[in-house]
């Protein structure tokens, strides 16, 4: 039999979504710019289940004009094997969960900006590896708001 996976996702939906197509030009495959920031924190009644929020910002320019524009949070919940020690689990959380919702979000806008006025938007790769971790105030959510944490401006 198989060993259990270290680190899986149980689910994530969509809970913002939006999009702006301004200008009907063909944009500059290069003229995307995104960022992503993260909220994430351990459930209160099980700490190997953690609850990450990701929300991606872009931004398409073509001739310094910005002609689409969008934002999209992805949340997704994640559990972690007892075999990652608590203190390894917050970076492992931060880095693979944000990876994994951020492939969604790119797979989100490419196939929602298809169908606008401009041609298919590929949001650039972004690494959380150096993701800089740092406590924010809670959100009110059965995850422990002491332990929330934030990286912004991948």
């Amino acid at each position: 039999m198989p060993n259990p996976p270290f680190f899986q996702l149980r689910r994530h939906y969509i809970s913002q979504l939006e999009f702006s197509s301004i200008e009907e030009v063909v944009p500059d495959p290069h003229g995307v710019e995104a960022t992503a920031s993260i909220a994430m924190g351990p459930n209160t009644a099980n700490p190997r289940n953690w609850r990450l929020e990701l929300t991606v910002k872009f931004s398409v320019r073509h001739e310094q004009k910005e002609i689409s524009k969008g934002t999209v949070v992805f949340v997704g919940i994640f559990d972690v094997s007892p075999q990652v020690p608590e203190d390894e689990m917050p970076r492992l959380v931060a880095i693979n969960g944000a990876s994994i919702l951020y492939g969604a979000a790119r797979e989100m806008i490419a196939n929602i900006s298809a169908r606008g006025s401009n041609r298919l938007v590929t949001l650039p790769s972004i690494s959380f590896h150096d993701a800089k971790l740092a406590q924010v105030p809670s959100a009110g959510t059965s995850h422990d708001p002491a332990k929330r944490i934030v990286t912004a401006g991948m």
